[in-house]
């Protein structure tokens, strides 16, 4: 585990955020993805390089600073994620999946 990753720990347990809450987010092409916090915390630890993990860490320090929430950037994230996944291609996700009307 580096550096990175244990500080990401730190900050989420220092922040009582639970990592089986569930982000509901809707992607461009309106499907609704249900993702866990701990599906974001994954990506941000093994999904992203050093460079990217080193602004993630800055940007949730100015956040903490101003008393942000922290949620708020884990939604973006999970927004991110749930982008770069095509559905219909991905059957591991079709559960997860709901088409927005």
């Amino acid at each position: 585990m580096n550096n990175f990753q244990k500080w990401l720990d730190t900050h989420i347990e220092e922040k009582d955020i639970d990592t089986e809450h569930l982000l509901q987010v809707v992607c461009k092409s309106n499907n609704m993805h249900l993702m866990p916090v701990g599906v974001v915390v994954d990506y941000l630890k093994h999904g992203i390089d050093a460079k990217e993990q080193a602004d993630v860490k800055d940007i949730l320090v100015k956040i903490d600073f101003r008393n942000g929430d922290t949620m708020h950037f884990l939604n973006y994230i999970a927004e991110f994620i749930a982008n770069e996944v095509n559905p219909s291609e991905d059957d591991r996700f079709s559960t997860q999946t709901l088409t927005v009307q």
